[in-house]
């Protein structure tokens, strides 16, 4: 990775060799992100709910088992 970038570098191609370096930093990062996550992992941590998405439908469920409470103690006391 490193020759290729020496190589476009010295052909003239500045922005190609800055693209090079960004996008090896990028996916270092990309790596590093991934092994940890996959270290919480096996250490047993619940990743489910660190993503936002995952967050939001659970608050979703949250409001869904909230609504079908009130509903129940409603209908409960409109039969008496």
């Amino acid at each position: 990775m490193q020759r290729l970038r020496i190589h476009a570098i010295s052909g003239g191609r500045i922005g190609t060799g800055t693209l090079m370096v960004l996008a090896e930093r990028l996916l270092t990062a990309l790596v590093v992100v991934t092994a940890l996550l996959a270290m919480l992992a096996i250490m047993g941590f619940n990743l489910t709910t660190s993503s936002p998405a995952s967050a939001s439908a659970h608050r979703h469920r949250l409001r869904r088992a909230e609504d079908a409470r009130k509903s129940f103690w409603r209908n409960l006391r409109a039969r008496r």
